[in-house]
């Protein structure tokens, strides 16, 4: 369940998107946590809870981050979208009260748009809400408009429906603010969505011919799987449509923050969740050496 990293002198616990049912018990995810701890720092790179109706899952993650930080020398947590889907913590006022709730030792970014900075053992921590900054890849390249797209993603899909009812500035101000605060001294990225187009492994198969003519190389992509099908008759649209749509969503489910190289530390790690796979994989950005690292819990 819990993957062990190390950089540098510092070594921790890695998870992400286990998805527990809001209406879980908090006893049995902490016992699960600590019965597989393998180092004294933790990073939850959150869908710990799954609101997917937007559900208030503000006191089961008060409870369950307290509870783990009495066990840990720090916790680590960051965003998104499954937790955000709550009313409550995707509003900044009370964002602010819940972060007062947790433990000292418990580190959340600064503010839903803002990052904070930790340096833990001489490691320098960039911990950060991003989710997508709705920069589309290579947009002439679509076959749709881009409203479009944005219209079906907000009608449709939880994740948009949820997260401050459909207004995109808020994604674009925590692109502005990473960028602000993001340069060449971080070695480490800890943030719940995908910070690199290459991570995108969301894609299906409808139309693939098409895709594959379309979408960056290093995108992949892949066959429908049975969850689609369920999925699809959940939100009350075909198969058909569904399909075509998630793959639409794969155009901008990311963010570039590493487009620029000269704020990338050589031997970079991003971590990261979201995509439902896991990835322990490198690239180099012109001479940078960027390393990813997932653990999304099955």
């Amino acid at each position: 369940m819990i993957k062990q990293f190390e950089i540098k002198w510092l070594k921790a616990d890695l998870i992400s998107d286990t998805h527990f049912p809001v209406s879980s018990d908090t006893n049995r995810i902490l016992n699960l946590f600590l019965e597989n701890k393998k180092s004294e720092i933790l990073f939850i790179l959150w869908d710990i809870y799954d609101s997917e109706k937007g559900e208030d899952s503000s006191n089961n993650l008060i409870n369950l981050l307290n509870s783990l930080s009495e066990n840990y020398k720090k916790v680590i947590f960051t965003g998104w979208n499954h937790e955000f889907r709550s009313g409550k913590l995707n509003n900044e006022n009370w964002y602010q009260e819940f972060k007062k709730l947790l433990a000292e030792n418990v580190i959340v970014p600064e503010a839903i748009a803002k990052p904070t900075i930790e340096i833990i053992d001489w490691v320098k921590i960039l911990v950060w809400n991003i989710f997508y900054d709705m920069e589309f890849l290579n947009p002439e390249l679509l076959w749709f408009e881009k409203d479009d797209i944005l219209k079906v993603y907000k009608n449709i899909f939880p994740d948009w429906k949820y997260l401050f009812d459909g207004k995109i500035d808020t994604f674009e101000q925590m692109r502005d603010w990473i960028l602000d605060l993001f340069d060449d001294s971080i070695d480490v990225i800890a943030t719940h969505s995908l910070v690199h187009p290459s991570l995108v492994k969301f894609i299906t198969s409808w139309n693939v011919d098409r895709l594959q003519e379309k979408v960056w190389e290093t995108i992949n992509v892949e066959k429908y799987h049975e969850w689609h099908v369920r999925y699809a008759e959940k939100i009350n649209i075909s198969l058909e449509d569904y399909i075509k749509f998630y793959n639409y969503k794969s155009y901008f489910m990311w963010t570039n923050l590493l487009k620029d190289a000269s704020k990338i530390k050589n031997n970079l790690l991003c971590l990261h969740g979201h995509s439902h796979r896991d990835s322990n994989h490198e690239i180099d950005i012109l001479w940078k050496n960027v390393k990813f690292l997932s653990n999304q819990y099955k």
